[in-house]
């Protein structure tokens, strides 16, 4: 691995998404050394839009500057400044036009709600990683610990073995023999249970074409008694996502149909499949006209997308030895709080800092890995497995399946307001705090 420091440590950094990147980008900044394998031939990921809240945008700027400016640099943001929540059946009048949608509530979002291209955001931070600190085309087939060294023996698909004192897994793509998500378990985690499938596209659309309003952001909708779906817009008067004049569009399906074993091949095969107008017009038949017109805008073909999560199967701790996960790796969850990535992004905060705190150490290095890496877990597991059960509990709300609250406007959404404030008003720097401290005393 490249040495840019001769007391620095040998991160590797398995997967080059958004969060092996911007803990990669926190890495530099502190010095430590790291190398990114990543299985594909260049960093590249998915169209689709993808949301960071405020924590997030926090710890961006915690962790790199560089991190949040190019967030910033490829954002847009509704000029509404509110999450509306409407009911998707019923409509005062049948023109999608000038029918008009009361909002059951509405969410306060003011200026720190924020949206972008995923692979937007990937370009403009990739700009940032020396190419000497990445290795394209390298599939992690095991990970395992040196007895000798202490150090992470990464085995690749290729046949190569790389040795490094830290392995970080960011991607959940890839496959750990302490991980319960390993291949031969990866139906337990299948939400709810069964299957949950969505069909995902960005699609150009006019504003002024399809509803003949603006200023909209998010929208869940009231879901379908039987096949439990929902979708949710995201529009802007004034500057649309990416910039294009377009609109982000996502509908989601809860489909008791099992999600089909694994195709050999690429993750995109195991994950995606074809869908075409007809699955989902046929879905949203009963809705009302504004979706309706929206669902006729789609293309004939679209891809379906399945969605996962980890509440059925969550890892025991995020670290074992020299080896840890983060993101979704981690904690994958569905993507209904906007906030998946956003937690990646503070994970990837918490192992810059203990990681140069290990590096600056006078003592040898090998010596306090563990227990870094332990006050990473012990930090971050409680708030991040709480997303992943929240994400769900959302998910519940928005399609009126949750036993307690029924369609009880008023309680749904005073929750949904207090989940959305306890993951947007995270104290980050009292984040950083603790860790330190906690790690102090391990080390001590």
């Amino acid at each position: 691995m490249t040495r840019t420091n001769k007391q620095s440590l040998e991160v590797a950094i398995i997967g080059g998404g958004i969060t092996g990147l911007a803990l990669a980008l926190g890495l530099l900044n502190r010095g430590v050394d790291f190398t990114i394998y990543e299985r594909v031939q260049k960093f590249e990921e998915l169209g689709v839009g993808i949301t960071f809240t405020p924590n997030a945008q926090r710890a961006m700027e915690a962790l790199d500057p560089r991190v949040l400016q190019s967030f910033i640099s490829v954002a847009t943001q509704s000029s509404g400044g509110t999450i509306s929540f409407v009911d998707g059946f019923r409509e005062q009048g049948e023109n999608p036009h000038i029918s008009v949608e009361d909002p059951f509530f509405q969410v306060d979002i003011k200026e720190g709600f924020k949206a972008c291209r995923r692979c937007d955001f990937v370009d403009q931070i990739a700009k940032y990683i020396p190419v000497e600190n990445v290795r394209f085309g390298k599939s992690l087939e095991s990970v395992e610990t040196d007895d000798d060294s202490g150090k992470a023996i990464l085995t690749f698909r290729d046949g190569e073995k790389v040795k490094a004192d830290i392995g970080v897994s960011s991607s959940m793509c890839y496959r750990l023999r302490w991980h319960p998500l390993s291949r031969a378990h990866l139906h337990v985690w299948i939400w709810p249970k069964q299957s949950t499938s969505s069909v995902l596209t960005p699609t150009r659309i006019p504003e002024h074409g399809a509803f003949g309003k603006s200023s909209r952001s998010y929208r869940p909708e009231e879901g379908l008694e039987g096949t439990h779906a929902y979708w949710t817009e995201c529009v802007c008067a004034e500057h649309t996502l990416a910039a294009v004049n377009a609109m982000h569009v996502e509908a989601f399906v809860m489909d008791k149909k099992e999600w089909p074993e694994f195709q050999a091949g690429s993750d995109s095969k195991r994950y995606v499949l074809p869908a075409t107008s007809e699955e989902i017009t046929n879905v949203f038949a009963d809705f009302g006209p504004t979706a309706r017109t929206l669902v006729s805008l789609l293309p004939e073909k679209l891809d379906k997308w399945a969605v996962f999560d980890m509440l059925d199967a969550p890892v025991p701790t995020y670290a074992r030895g020299c080896v840890c996960l983060a993101g979704d790796s981690a904690h994958a969850s569905t993507p209904n709080h906007g906030g998946g990535a956003g937690a990646g992004i503070e994970d990837a905060l918490v192992l810059a800092e203990v990681l140069a705190v290990l590096m600056n150490r006078s003592s040898s290095k090998d010596s306090g890995i563990s227990e870094a890496l332990a006050v990473y877990s012990e930090v971050r597991y409680g708030r991040s497995q709480w997303l992943v059960q929240s994400s769900r509990h959302i998910v519940e709300l928005f399609t009126w399946k949750d036993r307690e609250y029924g369609t009880d406007i008023e309680k749904f959404g005073q929750d949904i307001k207090e989940r959305s404030h306890k993951l947007w008003d995270y104290d980050t720097v009292g984040m950083i705090q603790e860790t330190l401290q906690k790690l102090e005393k391990r080390l001590s």
